[in-house]
């Protein structure tokens, strides 16, 4: 349909060898709510436990629902032996998500199996004179198994929002299809920050431990009208737990202020301290 066109040739089994490629000129005519041409191509190599994935990817104008990405180009080299070499670079620009747009996202991995470094960017230049906002995130580590185990050594923000922020250290993260663990995460923004544990199962139990620590009330301005101005910092701790059968259990204790809160006009101005908020 639409001129589609896809082809497999070769052995798959115990030692795999076979080619792959696939060509949509026009999505739309494939598959419902989408849009834009498609082009894909690859091989897969090796026996089962050390099979090596060669791919690449290229699309423009693509269209599904309220997203939309104006070109994609990907290259994947992945060898699954235990010693093998993982690359993998993506590339999408003119990226919009509903009301959120991005210019250029980009995905890179280096390394092997048990030892690599993925980084995702996300950039959105300026609009309006409004200013650009970009992401940066980076994991470094390895597979055991089903297990991924290693570190979220980068996690930086700049938001029109949210304003800036920076993962003070490398934080220990364990994943698999059924647990996740995050240990030691601490992001600071403006003088203040926010750090957590978190731990889940998928069997049920799922625990989050945190600090807030002399976080602007700023940083909410959002939430607000625009003629609303909030001063001071917001301190607390929340310790919240779930069991096995989902019963959730724990504390939160919020500490706004000593701070001040200004709107309208004339403007009116309210002055807050001794606030502590506890949720049971």
């Amino acid at each position: 349909a639409g001129g589609a066109r896809a082809t497999a040739q070769g052995e798959v089994g115990r030692r795999n060898s076979f080619t792959w490629s696939l060509a949509a000129p026009n999505l739309a005519a494939v598959l419902e709510r989408t849009a834009g041409a498609l082009r894909a191509s690859g091989r897969v190599d090796g026996p089962k436990k050390a099979v090596r994935i060669r791919a690449t990817i290229e699309g423009e104008s693509l269209a599904f629902n309220a997203r939309t990405v104006a070109r994609l180009k990907g290259n994947f080299d992945v060898d699954l032996a235990p010693s093998g070499a993982l690359v993998a670079d993506l590339q999408a620009t003119g990226v919009r998500l509903g009301e959120r747009s991005v210019d250029t996202l980009t995905l890179t991995g280096r390394g092997t199996r048990a030892r690599h470094d993925l980084t995702l960017t996300a950039v959105s230049k300026e609009i309006d004179r409004k200013p650009g906002e970009s992401v940066d995130v980076r994991l470094s580590g390895g597979w055991t198994g089903s297990d991924w185990r290693g570190e979220l050594t980068r996690l930086d923000l700049i938001s029109r929002d949210l304003g800036s922020w920076k993962l003070q250290a490398p934080a220990p993260l364990e994943a698999s299809p059924e647990a996740f663990t995050l240990s030691g995460f601490c992001w600071a923004s403006s003088g203040g920050r926010v750090c957590a544990d978190g731990a889940w199962r998928k069997s049920g139990p799922w625990s989050v431990h945190s600090t807030i620590t002399d976080l602007p009330l700023g940083l909410f301005k959002s939430a607000f009208p625009a003629d609303v101005t909030l001063t001071g910092a917001l301190n607390g701790r929340v310790d919240v737990r779930a069991d096995a059968a989902g019963v959730v259990t724990g504390t939160v204790r919020l500490v706004p202020g000593p701070g001040e809160i200004r709107y309208g006009a004339p403007t009116l101005a309210f002055s807050f301290r001794d606030v502590t908020l506890d949720f049971h």
